[in-house]
């Protein structure tokens, strides 16, 4: 079908309007408002609420595009055009033409939608997949410009077309023109899920030789939980692969910051497993305070993943404890520390006059150490000794 364009000649706040109202390919009536910027000739796109045509609106069909494919198409006036949305949707304004992209009256995209034109990656293996899709523009972007948007899901719907997506992408044009082309990444594709991408041309632009590119990375693990859980002064880490495809082993790494992590434990993995397989550790070297997890598989050939970092609160205190046992000349004073460093173990007597002063240097996690009371005469000594920036004390009995 021919388009067919009838132009209104207005006047609002003294600046001249033209309205277009442009006969789509479907048949439905698409209105534009361009507003003159009255210090220049750049045509201004303004929102123009027009009664819906739901019965022009119908679901885009995608055309399939694999991992590591290509596609070279042009943008035509006979390309996919949404229905016009009555209501904000999920995009939180209204109400650009063509924007409702899956036909249920809300707005999908935050731009007009005139002759898009529409692929999609299916994920049909075992494995996560990780997805770039990279459109070129012909021209270095000078010949035409384009916008688009992506979304992940497990079909093409409302719950999938939405700005409230947590994968949706969207690049829109301007007037001034754009780059040469852009780039929605970082997409996880899980196994039965779709990638969906739009291509439109902004405002109407015909593009010929567009080229989009499909690439991906299908991660050897599939990981289906990890948890962590507080237990005294320990923690019990547990976490469970729904697959494994060539898999040689798991690095449980913490941190107590969330940026610099440390291995502390290495476990072998099954391998290769299409049924859920778990493995758990205990982390016993905690002292109170705030710990970060995250476990890192790495496979057969050094392709590595990691699960979400997660967190756990150690509440218990460290016991400080002092230990003398009467027909020895030393105590011992045990107890776990958060760092290593040094301090001083002072013993006072029973009037409160320091007796004994002695420089010693503890690590973190468990320490024993010794103090020599062989002088000292029998009766009752106080401890003390700062830990960590707390001052601890104990009490020695000498008989």
């Amino acid at each position: 079908m021919k388009t067919t364009f009838i132009l209104i000649l207005m006047a609002i706040l003294s600046l001249p309007i033209i309205l277009i109202a442009q006969n789509a390919p479907n048949g439905q009536i698409l209105m534009h408002k361009v507003k003159k910027d009255p210090t220049g000739s750049t045509p201004l796109e303004i929102l123009v609420p027009i009664p819906n045509n739901p019965q022009a609106c119908s679901p885009p069909n995608p055309t399939s595009i694999s991992c590591g494919g290509s596609a070279t198409f042009n943008i035509t006036n006979s390309g996919y055009v949404g229905g016009l949305p009555t209501s904000n949707g999920s995009c939180g304004q209204c109400c650009y033409a063509g924007s409702d992209l899956d036909c249920d009256g809300g707005e999908d995209v935050s731009f007009s939608v005139e002759n898009s034109k529409w692929y999609k990656y299916c994920n049909s293996t075992s494995l996560v997949a990780t997805l770039q899709f990279d459109v070129d523009e012909p021209g270095s972007g000078s010949t035409c410009n384009l916008q688009g948007a992506c979304w992940v899901g497990t079909a093409l719907n409302s719950a999938t077309i939405s700005c409230n997506n947590p994968q949706n992408q969207e690049y829109g044009s301007n007037p001034g023109g754009n780059a040469d082309g852009f780039t929605f990444s970082n997409i996880t594709v899980q196994p039965g899920e779709c990638a969906y991408i739009m291509i439109d041309g902004y405002a109407g632009a015909q593009c010929s030789g567009v080229v989009l590119s499909a690439t991906c990375t299908l991660l050897p693990v599939r990981f289906s939980s990890f948890t962590l859980q507080a237990n005294g002064k320990a923690a019990n880490i547990n976490w469970s692969t729904s697959s494994e495809i060539n898999n040689a082993y798991f690095v449980v790494e913490r941190s107590i910051d969330a940026v610099n992590y440390s291995a502390i434990a290495t476990v072998t993995a099954k391998g290769n497993s299409s049924t859920t397989t778990s493995y758990h550790i205990t982390d016993n070297t905690l002292t109170k305070g705030t710990f970060y997890y995250r476990v890192r598989q790495v496979d057969r050939d050094g392709v590595r993943s990691y699960t979400d970092i997660k967190s756990v609160r150690i509440n218990s205190q460290s016991v400080f404890t002092v230990v003398f046992n009467g027909g020895v000349s030393y105590a011992n004073v045990i107890f776990d520390a958060g760092t290593s460093t040094n301090s001083r173990i002072n013993l006072f007597d029973n009037s409160g006059r320091l007796v004994s002063s002695k420089q010693v240097n503890y690590t973190a996690g468990y320490n024993n150490l010794q103090v020599d009371i062989s002088t000292l005469p029998k009766g009752m000594y106080f401890l003390s000794m700062n830990v960590d920036g707390t001052e601890q004390k104990g009490k020695i009995v000498k008989y």
